[in-house]
């Protein structure tokens, strides 16, 4: 029987092909589940628990000042042949809740009582830990015909309190949404004001017009603000009302000063340099405020620094950025550490992502309080309460439930946290036994402030 000869033709290609697809399976194999090495980086060893994240080699610039948080990763085994796949997302072990106590147990000195200030609608309220009672301390529309500050008129920060406990500094504007603002103007074309609200007195006079982010300095006698007419940095002497500007820009710039705080001394403040009026991150700049118009920069506008903190006790910068390494192919913002007389940086966190309120220093300047997600650990990316220790970097959970946690605040004893639980109020953390509690007040504004009596 005579075999066509397209048959074999068929029979030949088909033995080919086989040959093809075999040798290419080996070689994809060989490219992506080579055996790992020593010179591997622990990032890429397919079936290798790694106990510490991802940390940049030092440089002159970036030199290491901190151990790196311990998460435990590995990823599952490849798929045998002869269908092989890239390895998937690594499989990450997750933090659980951390166990009491969370800081030294204190002695001597009992806890003290804390005053929450909060605001619903034009009213200023206040919340009193001692007795846990609530009340109306101002009406600022009553009082003023004005409105106090709210999204609605790009107010983000309405108010701050007095490291003293004795003014409340608020933003009050003449128009009450933004809507209300005629066709082609802006925000700037519109009034906004600071005010000073004596808590004793409750009486409420202008402190600055044209400004908004009022923050006090630390003996409570100088509040630094933005200063709209310059759109730079001013600061106003309170008992005698005098200004200075300590940074300006024209307006034809793309810049403006945005996240000031003040060195523990009062003597400098930082703050970031903005890429634009639209981007609120950039590079960190610090000035003397004794002579205006010395500012010099410590961090690149490439770092896209935010949300700026002053150590209270030490030459150190807590800022958020989204530059740094990590794991994921997501962005994540994380939290990092810069000297502000060397320059040098320090990456804190690997695949966080903060969120809702800046990190926060404990008065003692040991731990760091911030809110985000472990970008590690789940798909819904849940907003969780975290707490870092500076001296060793170990990070604790502090809050694990479907609800989004915001915006920790530190009591000043330093024995408490308090932070937003998303349409569920402030809520009070024990660090000393765990205790977790809910303020027993109708708190439903999402930035709150607090000083202790």
């Amino acid at each position: 029987m005579q075999i066509p000869q397209k048959w074999l033709f068929r029979v030949a290609g088909t033995g080919l092909l086989l040959l093809l697809l075999i040798g290419g399976a080996r070689l994809f194999n060989n490219q992506f589940f080579t055996p790992p090495t020593q010179q591997q980086s622990p990032a890429s060893l397919g079936n290798v628990a790694v106990n510490e994240a991802p940390t940049a080699q030092p440089t002159t610039e970036e030199a290491p000042l901190l151990p790196t948080p311990h998460i435990v990763i590995g990823t599952p085994l490849p798929t045998p042949l002869p269908f092989p796949t890239p390895a998937p997302t690594p499989v990450v072990t997750r933090i659980p809740l951390a166990k009491p106590p969370l800081i030294p147990v204190p002695t001597g000195e009992p806890a003290k009582p804390y005053t929450i200030f909060y605001r619903e609608d034009d009213l200023v309220k206040a919340y009193y830990s001692s007795d846990q009672k609530e009340q109306v301390i101002a009406d600022v529309q009553a009082q003023t015909g004005l409105f106090l500050g709210r999204r609605e008129t790009a107010v983000f920060d309405w108010g701050a309190a007095s490291p003293t406990g004795e003014q409340l500094a608020l933003v009050l504007t003449d128009f009450k949404s933004l809507n209300e603002l005629p066709k082609h103007s802006g925000p700037n074309d519109r009034g906004y004001s600071i005010y000073l609200l004596d808590l004793a007195s409750r009486e409420l006079r202008l402190g600055v017009e044209k400004a908004t982010h009022p923050v006090w300095s630390p003996d409570g006698t100088r509040l630094a603000f933005y200063d709209l007419k310059n759109r730079g940095l001013s600061v106003l002497t309170v008992a005698t009302g005098q200004t200075v500007t300590l940074m300006s820009f024209p307006p034809e710039s793309e810049h403006e000063v945005n996240w000031m705080t003040w060195s523990p001394d009062g003597k400098r403040i930082a703050f970031v340099k903005t890429w634009s009026n639209f981007a609120s991150a950039g590079g960190i700049w610090i000035v003397d405020t004794e002579q205006p118009e010395s500012a010099v920069q410590i961090a690149e506008m490439e770092m896209n620094a935010a949300a700026l903190s002053w150590s209270p006790v030490a030459n150190q910068l807590l800022f958020a950025s989204e530059k740094g390494e990590r794991l994921t192919s997501d962005m994540s913002v994380n939290l990092w550490l810069i000297d502000t007389e060397s320059g040098q940086k320090q990456q804190l966190t690997f695949d966080f992502t903060l969120g809702g309120g800046p990190p926060t220093w404990s008065p003692d300047g040991n731990y760091i309080a911030f809110d985000g997600t472990n970008m590690l650990e789940q798909e819904d990316r849940q907003h969780d309460i975290w707490l870092m220790a500076l001296q060793s970097g170990e990070i604790s959970r502090l809050t694990d439930d479907l609800t989004n946690d915001f915006n920790p605040v530190w009591s000043m004893d330093g024995g408490k946290l308090l932070f937003n639980k998303w349409e569920e109020g402030v809520w009070e953390f024990n660090l000393v036994d765990g205790a977790i509690q809910k303020v027993p007040a109708t708190i439903t504004s999402y930035w709150f402030t607090q000083v202790n009596r």
